[in-house]
């Protein structure tokens, strides 16, 4: 993915909002874009559903993020303690077409948009990760990938260095054409100290 491609892409995130699915047509061909459980619209088209309820794993809890804006009980990540977030993500056509991603935290307030999170993670097929953290509340970070046959597996390991207030958490993904899916999850988590006496 070239360097406008990619600004190409989160421009259209920081513009579309999130919980959506876009089509793209373009001179790569046309599809619709990423999803993390729900409905995909291409099914629509005569293309294969795949819907599922596992989308977000948080260290060992699992939650469905198919719907648009879903609120899960805030997980507590502790300061100095690691931790990882994985999202699961389907592509019609199969994984190999997802070219980057990325998570977005540190978001507060009503109406959560990728353009008001200053801290994130992003992945990039081909340029690597990418880390913005102005706060300092991330590190060791580091993101694996798995596919299967039908899902990439994204995995965000991290080490939260200070407390964070609980934040909703936006995920973004584009494919090979950047048509683009994003999902919302509210409240997810927060950053925290351990408390004293806690073993």
């Amino acid at each position: 993915m070239t360097m406008s491609s990619t600004i190409v892409a989160i421009v259209a995130l920081m513009l579309l909002g999130t919980n959506f699915s876009a089509y793209a047509i373009n001179g790569h061909g046309s599809n619709w874009g990423p999803t993390f459980g729900g409905l995909n619209r291409a099914s629509q088209l005569g293309a294969s559903e795949f819907t599922y309820n596992d989308g977000l794993k948080i260290n060992s809890a699992t939650y469905d993020i198919a719907r648009p804006g879903l609120t899960i009980p805030t997980e507590t990540l502790y300061v100095g303690a690691h931790n990882t977030i994985t999202v699961k993500i389907y592509q019609d056509g199969g994984p190999y077409y997802l070219m980057g991603g990325a998570m977005l935290l540190n978001l507060h307030g009503p109406n959560p948009v990728s353009s008001a999170s200053d801290t994130f993670i992003q992945w990039d097929k081909f340029g690597g990760v990418t880390v913005q953290d102005p706060h300092n509340l991330l590190g060791n970070v580091k993101v694996s990938m798995k596919d299967d046959q039908h899902f990439k597996y994204v995995t965000f390991s991290f080490t939260p260095k200070s407390p964070m207030k609980t934040s909703d958490i936006i995920f973004n993904a584009w494919n090979l054409s950047l048509s683009v899916g994003s999902t919302t999850v509210i409240n997810a988590i927060n950053f925290a100290y351990v408390p004293q006496g806690y073993h």
